[in-house]
């Protein structure tokens, strides 16, 4: 007459499961903090949009079905050359982030300025499987950018280049000129 009794000390499966719990947590606020301020897309290693956030869309004026399979070139400007695109491409397929600002065409044609990084997950075969931007609206910025320059550079009345355009021009041209022996 007896009984067997067989203990185990879960304390610290307990414990684990409570620090995971918080862990969990704390990235959900922070992911959710992220979503509220951030442009946010995730592609696969050949470009294709995986993902994107309620920002994203807003800005682009996009709906997330009609930007999910697509690559970037949707919202694709015009305005930057193919260095440029180059040397994004060189330094996240090397495993490198990138940070540029970039001009981008929303859905009904309007233009708008994301300040952008881009960073790669690194897959097991040491290549980027995965690519996570994100961006930050910086459009009112550039606008406001734009006429600055142009109040410096244009008389207020006529509109008409000022001393300092034209002599600023002159500089380019003669050290372009210095430069080709010309």
């Amino acid at each position: 007459k007896g009984f067997y009794a067989f203990v185990h000390d879960v304390t610290e499966l307990t414990e684990s499961r409570m620090q995971l719990a918080a862990a969990q947590r704390d990235n959900l606020a922070l992911l959710q903090t992220l979503n509220q301020h951030a442009i946010i897309s995730v592609a696969d290693r050949t470009g294709r949009i995986l993902e994107v956030n309620a920002a994203f869309c807003r800005v682009s004026g996009f709906a997330r079905h009609e930007l999910v399979g697509q690559n970037h070139s949707i919202v694709n400007s015009g305005e930057h050359d193919r260095a440029f695109w180059s040397g994004m491409w060189r330094a996240i397929s090397s495993g490198h982030s990138w940070h540029a600002e970039v001009c981008n065409r929303a859905k009904d044609g309007s233009l708008y300025w994301v300040q952008s990084t881009i960073m790669p997950f690194i897959g097991k075969d040491g290549l980027p499987e995965q690519y996570i931007a994100i961006r930050a609206d910086i459009t009112k910025r550039k606008l406001i950018e734009e006429a600055a320059q142009r109040i410096a550079l244009h008389d207020a009345l006529t509109g008409l280049a000022n001393r300092r355009l034209m002599s600023e021009r002159l500089i380019r041209a003669l050290h372009k000129n210095q430069r080709h022996n010309q």
